[in-house]
């Protein structure tokens, strides 16, 4: 398991996803009346639960998962369906699922990420989104390179946005990939 130490819950999580903000604007675009299957719970799940027609988040870190838990009731959003899963098989959560208008990867490790690109595109529907944070990383950037080649149109929105556990502004990418229509 990754070293969680810098990146446990401090205080009240806001409902603002860790992104850059045209990130968020595009996403703001996507998400009203959709269905969202996100790998990786925090502000960006309050954010969707405000946006979006139903959100299914999965955490795997209980601390996260806890303070996001809390943070929905309190403010009055419990119809997230909230699950904590184990980080080995966090990305094998969506087997058993439909199909979603927006998958969102924004989980901590890179293995995690790969496989939740991976089983997450699956679950993609028909000219749906999967949204993958951190483009700019090994594993993410070849698998969205892998959907781009099997067809998928994909778009890479390279920003700032502040880091949350340095609290220091870092470059970052966010990869919008569109599954073929049919």
């Amino acid at each position: 398991m990754a070293d969680r130490t810098n990146y446990k819950p401090h205080g009240n999580i806001e409902a603002t996803p860790c992104l850059t903000e045209m990130t968020t604007k595009l996403l703001g675009l996507l998400v009203p009346r959709k269905s969202v299957w996100e790998f990786g719970s925090g502000g960006s799940t309050l954010w969707f639960a405000k946006h979006a027609k139903s959100v299914t988040s999965i955490e795997d870190d209980p601390d996260w998962y806890n303070a996001v838990k809390d943070a929905l009731n309190e403010q009055g959003m419990p119809s997230v369906d909230l699950r904590l899963s184990p980080t080995k098989t966090l990305p094998d959560t969506i087997a058993d699922e439909g199909l979603y208008d927006l998958v969102f990867v924004d989980c901590l490790t890179q293995n995690e990420r790969r496989r939740s690109i991976i089983l997450g595109a699956l679950h993609v529907k028909p000219g749906g989104w999967l949204v993958a944070d951190d483009y700019t990383f090994p594993m993410t950037n070849r698998e969205i390179e892998r959907l781009r080649a099997a067809g998928w149109d994909v778009t890479v929105v390279s920003g700032t946005k502040v880091h949350p556990a340095r609290k220091v502004v870092v470059a970052t990418a966010t990869a919008f990939c569109r599954k073929p229509a049919g």
